[in-house]
């Protein structure tokens, strides 16, 4: 019985890193590992990915959800708010995350090229916030 109390009160407080948010520290930590040219291609490939393909895809399965909705009032209605929600919850945190990975990748390429030292976790997690934090400004 104490042990479910323990393991409840300790789950509450935990973090998830399952959002996409977590793409953007799980990028850094792969680019700290990887020298200055392999991390630009780490924030090449993240940006394009999560920037204009996952976006493309998903625009690409939301017209071929609209279009077997109905073509009454309601039908388009229901379109309009499709296409708000999609843009709000999926496609712009998308769009966020490929900015912030690139930040982060240039920001770990230039600093491994500059001092030719690697990155503790501390100074990988403090890049990736920045590079968030970067990316809601310029987004």
């Amino acid at each position: 019985m104490s042990y479910n109390r323990r393991y409840n009160s300790r789950r509450r407080y935990r973090r998830s890193s399952n959002s996409i948010s977590g793409v953007v520290g799980d990028a850094a930590s792969i680019a700290s590992r990887l020298t200055p040219g392999g991390a630009l291609i780490v924030g090449v490939v993240g940006f394009v990915l999560l920037y204009f393909v996952a976006p493309w895809g998903m625009e690409a399965w939301l017209e071929h959800s609209k279009a077997n909705l109905s073509h009454s009032a309601i039908g388009d209605a229901m379109r309009q708010v499709l296409d708000n929600v999609f843009q709000r919850r999926f496609i712009h945190p998308f769009e966020w995350a490929g900015i912030a990975v690139l930040l982060v990748s240039i920001g770990i390429a230039a600093w491994k090229l500059y001092t030719e030292e690697d990155l503790s976790q501390g100074q990988t997690q403090s890049g990736s916030f920045l590079a968030k934090l970067f990316a809601r400004l310029l987004d």
